[in-house]
């Protein structure tokens, strides 16, 4: 899981305001462990892997209000699913 938050909440309509990506121990724990479980099986498949995780991200950064809201103000979860191999 990462962390999106917004420096203010954008009006409905406009423009969305700039966001950080902020990353738990946790889920770079995570990520690390996958990858290297991966590439240890599929060098590709891990490449595959680590461009969806970065695609995710990406799409965060262009569509901040994409992935779930949390009761955290202005803190959204996007959990990645079905990545390919």
């Amino acid at each position: 899981m990462w962390t999106l938050r917004w420096a203010k909440p954008a009006p409905c309509g406009h423009k969305a305001w700039p966001v950080k990506v902020r990353y738990t121990r946790r889920a770079l724990r995570q990520m690390t462990d996958i990858l290297d479980h991966i590439e240890a099986h599929s060098p590709r498949g891990a490449e595959n892997v680590r461009r969806r995780l970065q695609a995710v991200v990406e799409m965060s950064l262009t569509i901040p209000r994409s992935g779930r809201a949390t009761n955290k103000g202005g803190r959204r979860r996007v959990v990645v699913h079905l990545y390919p191999m």
